[in-house]
């Protein structure tokens, strides 16, 4: 389980899952669309990275182990 393994409680976990549950789509695309030019990221790099953290944020959320905390 993710709280015995982090030493979070649960009410620290569920406050964490809180907020990334309202982390929206569109605030994943501006926060991945506007990194520093220094990091020279391109289009194509951003649409991927826009994917994956997609695809985690809904695999942590959707994660039996978080709904059958002791």
């Amino acid at each position: 389980m993710l709280s015995s393994k982090c030493k979070f409680s649960n009410e620290e976990i569920l406050a964490a899952l809180e907020h990334l549950q309202a982390i929206t789509e569109q605030k994943i695309i501006q926060a991945v669309a506007s990194p520093p030019k220094q990091w020279q990221i391109t289009i194509e790099e951003r649409v991927v990275l826009v994917e994956y953290l997609m695809t985690r944020q809904h695999r942590i959320l959707s994660n039996d182990n978080l709904s059958n905390q002791d």
